[in-house]
């Protein structure tokens, strides 16, 4: 399968800073992480035990319990001026490039007062946290609405990813910086140690968190697009892998095939059986790895159609497992679920952030 040629690192001189130190997780810890259900257990899984704080008693909406989230008024237009800079810097070459670094530069200072202002403000009640979950979006609702304008290259915003990636992490490491040089103990005291950054670190890592703002509208055929890097699979072998799969599950189902439909009870309990037809619930069970496994025990045609496929062979695809990370699925899902932008009042956060 056919990739483009890397983007050039120098290109966003403080994520190229840190991209060297970042490493992606071992491929057996990938393929041990799943969320489909949203069970503790799955949770406790992706983020560890304690699990990531977030404030108590939120608001409600409905049956979910949602944050009103009041940021930074001058953070949105900052990433904004950052993301037109990085994008222009890939797409066009051109501009001065002491312009584009002050544009970054001038969005981590305020990403780094807005993060250290929250730490002293903290009383481990998890307000970091909440405020890396409702920045996301606000991130994610700048990049949709910038690369949804005539002319802009839609498959750039998943080319940006691995400078945006190393921007984020390096902003977060300084942060910690800030402290444990001047005054450690405001870390343990204000948000109690160890301080569980798996959450954080997987909207860093993950990419759709700062790209999707709705995960029940998310295509996935549309973001493995060939310049995208960060996932493995190919959208013409997620295409096949889905249709080879979906329609075993579909015969299966037909036939009333009582240990299928005992894998889903047990892994799945969640789907009603009435929804097992629909292509929401089938798409979790083409995800699931017991039920993935017990499909590939149809010698005969399963695995006869995925060894014939072109598109595969071509991929030298072997599988779904490990390609699309759970906390992907997990930080888009949770963040929907519990957060709501204001610009009004009831705001969570510090008034001053």
């Amino acid at each position: 399968m056919s990739r483009e040629n890397p983007i050039p690192a120098q290109t966003c001189p403080i994520g190229h800073q840190f991209m060297g130190t970042f490493t992606r997780p071992r491929t057996k810890e990938v393929q041990s992480l799943r969320f489909i259900e949203g069970s503790t257990a799955e949770l406790q899984e992706l983020f560890g035990v304690p699990l990531p704080t977030f404030p108590e008693d939120p608001e409600s909406a409905g049956d979910q319990p949602v944050f009103l989230v009041q940021l930074h008024p001058g953070l949105q237009p900052a990433f904004l001026n950052f993301l037109v800079a990085t994008s222009r810097s890939l797409t066009e070459r051109v501009g001065e490039a002491r312009e584009f670094q002050q544009t970054e530069q001038n969005y981590f200072q305020l990403l780094l007062q807005i993060t250290t202002n929250i730490i002293k403000n903290e009383r481990r009640s998890g307000l970091l946290n909440l405020f890396w979950l409702a920045h996301s979006k606000e991130v994610a609702t700048a990049v949709q609405e910038y690369f949804n304008r005539e002319g802009v290259p839609t498959h750039v915003k998943y080319q940006i990813h691995p400078l945006v990636r190393g921007f984020y992490r390096l902003l977060h490491r300084s942060t910690w910086q800030h402290f444990s040089s001047s005054a450690p103990q405001t870390l343990e005291y204000n948000l109690g140690l160890p301080f569980n950054h798996r959450l954080i670190e997987s909207l860093f890592e993950d990419q759709l968190p700062f790209t999707e703002v709705d995960l029940s509208r998310l295509h996935l055929e549309a973001v493995l697009v060939p310049q995208n890097r960060r996932f493995r699979l190919s959208r013409e072998e997620y295409r096949e892998l889905r249709n080879i799969l979906g329609d075993r599950i579909r015969h299966g189902l037909a036939k009333h095939e009582h240990t299928l439909t005992d894998l889903i009870k047990a892994h799945l309990p969640s789907l009603n059986p009435s929804t097992y037809g629909q292509e929401g619930s089938q798409l979790k069970m083409v995800f699931h790895p017991s039920i993935v496994t017990y499909l590939f025990t149809d010698y005969d045609e399963t695995l006869r159609r995925l060894s014939a496929s072109s598109a595969l062979k071509a991929g030298g695809s072997a599988g779904v497992d490990g390609t699309i990370s759970s906390k992907t699925t997990w930080t888009s899902s949770r963040r929907s679920a519990v957060l709501k932008s204001s610009t009004g009042s009831g705001a969570t956060l510090p008034s001053s952030l």
